[in-house]
């Protein structure tokens, strides 16, 4: 039982290694993956998220990277860094993202 637990593990890990950089270091499983400026209001006025330049890649509603094995309606993101917006009831919202590939 242990040998499964750290092989998942180490599967995992190894995914979320594989895909993200230094720069973008942050792996993240989200529903929407789209420029600042398409949901600015809500990340400045509701979430309190400023400084941000309105064409960058901006992803919400996420989950850690894992969470997007065998989801294909879910995007796989690596992201500079996130920001918390609602409590972070919907998940971090993840800044300067690109998506990768699982």
């Amino acid at each position: 039982m242990f040998n499964s637990i750290s092989t998942t593990l180490l599967a995992l890990v190894a995914i979320a290694a594989a895909q993200c950089t230094t720069s973008q270091p942050t792996g993240l499983c989200c529903r929407s993956l789209a420029p600042f400026s398409s949901n600015s209001y809500v990340w400045t006025n509701i979430c309190g998220i400023t400084g941000v330049p309105p064409d960058t890649p901006t992803a919400s509603f996420c989950d850690q990277i894992s969470a997007c094995e065998g989801e294909s309606s879910l995007i796989p993101v690596c992201c500079e860094s996130t920001a918390e917006c609602g409590g972070g009831v919907d998940g971090p919202v993840g800044i300067n993202c690109t998506r990768v590939e699982l």
